[in-house]
């Protein structure tokens, strides 16, 4: 997690909600921001999804993911 940073807009009331072998867990308080392409690194315009539980799903540097977006 890398928290804010010059580029990076953090949207506010969000939900994430995980779908893995067929479990649903709900992230309690997820940081999620706009990070915008040529800022802080940012090679293309992505969403950063921040929070603790991630750290243990996700090895090494990161990655790409599959998001769907809800109503």
């Amino acid at each position: 997690m890398t928290g804010p940073a010059p580029g990076k807009i953090a949207i506010e009331k969000t939900k994430v909600i995980l779908y893995r072998d067929k479990e649903i867990k709900e992230l309690d308080n997820p940081t999620i921001y706009i990070h915008l392409k040529g800022y802080s690194y940012a090679k293309v315009t992505h969403l950063d999804i921040e929070h603790r539980e991630l750290n243990n799903l996700i090895k090494g540097k990161g990655g790409y993911y599959k998001l769907k977006g809800i109503p």
